[in-house]
C-alpha cells in the first residue's frame, strides 16, 4: 500500500513539473488601441531562458508593425523616436521570427528561444517602422489583440 502511495506521489510530482516547465503558459495578453502616430510597448520578463510564441490580431484600422525587442533595443527605439530620428532606426535589431511588419489580419509566430531578462513587445502605428498609417488627414486608429506565451526552451 505504501509503495502504491509512493508511486502515485512521484507520478503526481512528475505531472506537476511537466505542467509547470513544459506546457506553454501565458505571459500576457490584451488589446491595445492606438491613434495614428502612437505606439505602445508591453514588457515581457523571463526568469530563465524560454521558448516564446506571440499571437497578434489586427481587429480594426490600418496595418501596423509589431516587434519583439531586447531591453537595449527598446531603449534605443524610445530615444530615436523621441528625438524624431526615424531614419536612424534602419538597421536596428529585433527578433524577426516574433515580429511582423505590416500586420493587416493576424499572425502566430513559431516558438523562438529568448534569453532570460526583459524583452518588449512593441506595437507601432507610426511612420517610424516599416509600415506607415495612410496619409488621408484622418486619425487612423488601429486596434491590436496580442498574446505572449512561454515554455521551457529545448
Amino acid at each position: 500500500m505504501r509503495r502504491k502511495i509512493g508511486v502515485t506521489f512521484v507520478c503526481a510530482l512528475i505531472a506537476a513539473a511537466y505542467a509547470i516547465w513544459i506546457l506553454p503558459r501565458e505571459l500576457g495578453s490584451g488589446i491595445k488601441t492606438l491613434k495614428e502616430d502612437q505606439w505602445a510597448s508591453i514588457e515581457i520578463t523571463l526568469a530563465r531562458s524560454s521558448a516564446v510564441q506571440v499571437e497578434y490580431e489586427l481587429t480594426s484600422g490600418p496595418a501596423v508593425d509589431v516587434y519583439v525587442l531586447s531591453e537595449a533595443d527598446m531603449n534605443r527605439w524610445r530615444t530615436l523616436v523621441s528625438k524624431n530620428q526615424v531614419a536612424l532606426i534602419d538597421g536596428w535589431k529585433y527578433y524577426k521570427h516574433l515580429s511582423f511588419e505590416g500586420l493587416s489580419v493576424s499572425y502566430t509566430s513559431e516558438w523562438v528561444k529568448l534569453e532570460k531578462g526583459k524583452h518588449f513587445l512593441l506595437i507601432d502605428n507610426t511612420d517610424s517602422g516599416a509600415t506607415m498609417p495612410p496619409m488621408n488627414f484622418h486619425d487612423d486608429v488601429a486596434t491590436v489583440a496580442y498574446t505572449v506565451r512561454a515554455r521551457l526552451a529545448t
